[in-house]
């Protein structure tokens, strides 16, 4: 059961952006990749509302890129640090730590 919610908070880790703060999010993007291009911030930038938005397996089917150029990217994409979290998920977040420490769950504590 971790290993699938492993997957899941993997694709989780994109909705965290507040897509209404850009500003703060490229900020992060331009301090992640100091040495790269704005094109290449452009495409980071894009690919992350993009995901917010449709999701990961949508956002790749859409996208249709070749496998390396996908990877790429994504592997680009898990270095970006955010300073702010989006707390509207932090309930979720919390599962993965009880699902690691083989702990119950009630729906009170997920509310």
């Amino acid at each position: 059961m971790l290993l699938f919610w492993k997957q899941i908070a993997l694709d989780l880790q994109f909705v965290h952006f507040d897509p209404n703060k850009i500003d703060n999010l490229f900020a992060s993007i331009k301090a992640s990749f100091p040495s790269s291009k704005g094109s290449k911030h452009m495409q980071i930038l894009g690919a992350i509302i993009l995901i917010s938005k449709i999701g990961v397996r949508a956002a790749r089917i859409e996208l249709n890129l070749p496998n390396h150029s996908w990877y790429r990217l994504f592997k680009d994409l898990k270095k970006i640090s955010v300073n702010e979290k989006n707390y509207r998920f932090l309930s979720i977040l919390e599962l993965e730590s009880k699902l690691e420490k083989f702990e119950t769950i009630t729906s009170l504590e997920i509310n």
